[in-house]
């Protein structure tokens, strides 16, 4: 199993050319991390002299317990696979991570580009996905399409009907009555307690910088 020592010393050239980038654990991670969290991810493997690099993505405000790998991609070695023992490893992660990987996690500025980018809508192999649109879209403050959602994806609705129930907005919500004030700041509450949940259990206290939601701010 590859150890933190060795993904220290294979990260290090990376993080040297790109000064947005900090290793937290087996985490490569593109700041600033307000919403999102994006990086590259130096997945282990039963073989101590081999490790799988992929790059991830994921919101930060849906209550996490760790890190979820299932939206990205395993990073593809030029040769085949990626061995520790290779020293070259390191210039090899710095190519491909530039190339393929980077620019992508970049672009990813927002809460729309993560939906657009990192969210597979694939019912079959990831049949949560408009509940994670819904999320989403209510973090952006876009609830009217929240509520379009909700109306057409029954799996969706299970999931998000009663926990706007709770915070007694679902009725008002599904009929696209326009949220005041108070109504954001109960939704808002509910995504700042994930979001400083989540921040708690992946420990990314010394990179994450807190920030209102577009839902509060729009």
């Amino acid at each position: 199993m590859t150890t933190l020592a060795q993904i220290k010393t294979l990260v290090a050239p990376l993080l040297a050319r790109n000064t947005d980038l900090v290793r937290v654990g087996q985490l490569i991670a593109v700041r600033p991390v307000h919403h999102l969290l994006r990086g590259i991810f130096i997945d282990r493997t039963g073989d101590k002299e081999r490790c799988r690099p992929r790059w991830m993505a994921t919101e930060l405000f849906s209550r996490l317990d760790s890190l979820p790998l299932g939206l990205g991609e395993l990073l593809r070695h030029p040769d085949g696979l990626w061995w520790i023992s290779d020293s070259s490893l390191p210039h090899t992660l710095v190519e491909v991570a530039e190339h393929d990987v980077l620019p992508m996690l970049r672009q990813m500025q927002s809460i729309g580009d993560y939906q657009r980018i990192a969210i597979k809508r694939d019912s079959e192999n990831y049949p949560y996905y408009a509940a994670a649109d819904v999320l989403c879209l209510l973090a952006d403050g876009k609830v009217d399409k929240a509520a379009d959602v909700l109306a057409t994806q029954e799996r969706a609705a299970g999931i998000w009907v009663p926990r706007l129930r709770d915070l007694h907005l679902d009725r008002k919500l599904l009929r696209k009555e326009r949220l005041g004030k108070a109504d954001r700041a109960r939704l808002a509450g509910l995504l700042h307690e994930g979001e400083t949940y989540t921040v708690e259990k992946l420990k990314l206290h010394d990179i994450w910088e807190p920030t209102p939601f577009p839902l509060e701010t729009g």
